[in-house]
């Protein structure tokens, strides 16, 4: 899936509606040193100064499991089904989802959301 970049207050307005609209992600997180971390959830919070909160369960981030990263100086990408290889689109799709909302930090870890719009 090739990536493209957007704007900070087109991220914002598709976190805001993630979040407004309670759409399940898939969120993953990778670092340059080979750790990840996946976590089926919600979009429960995001501000500049917090960063961004997936949380397990809607709305109840102090009673389950988090995912919390911190979004200062990254950049965001925005990709979706159309711009998977034909073969496999249909199956990656409906296993994973139909868009994807990265986030390239300055770290060189890449946090991304994977949903269905």
């Amino acid at each position: 899936m090739s990536k493209n970049a957007i704007s900070w207050d087109e991220a914002g307005l598709l976190i805001n509606k993630l979040m407004k609209e309670s759409i399940p992600v898939l969120a993953f997180l990778v670092t340059p040193d080979g750790a990840h971390s996946k976590l089926y959830g919600f979009v429960d919070s995001a501000t500049f100064d917090v960063g961004l909160v997936i949380s397990a369960k809607q709305g109840s981030p102090s009673t389950s499991s988090t995912l919390k990263v911190p979004i200062a100086g990254g950049e965001f990408l925005y990709g979706d089904k159309r711009e998977m290889a034909e073969d496999i689109r249909e199956e990656l799709a409906a296993k994973y989802g139909e868009a994807v909302l990265m986030l390239l930090l300055p770290s060189g870890s890449v946090f991304s959301l994977i949903f269905n719009p």
